[in-house]
């Protein structure tokens, strides 16, 4: 029998990186914390469930500014939106 958190746990991964897998890396979300593989996706909702600066995640992960004083591109290399973030 399925243990029913872990299923959700491995739902919540897998909702996590279609929508989180292309956020730019910052302090607390980093090579080792991300939803860029189901690997550090699966850590990083474990490190959530045991409280470890959850919080620190949750403002990182929302959009706290706005695309100041950005311009609109009409197409971005993968590489300048991983050091760059969306433009």
């Amino acid at each position: 029998m399925i243990n029913y958190s872990l299923l959700v746990i491995l739902i919540y991964t897998i909702v996590g990186m279609q929508i989180f897998s292309k956020v730019m890396y910052q302090e607390e979300i980093n090579v080792n914390a991300n939803f860029d593989s189901a690997k550090a996706a699966l850590l990083l909702l474990f490190r959530c469930t045991t409280g470890q600066k959850w919080n620190l995640l949750m403002h990182e992960y929302s959009l706290q500014t706005a695309y100041q004083g950005k311009a609109c591109l009409h197409y971005q290399e993968y590489e300048h939106y991983r050091m760059h973030g969306p433009m």
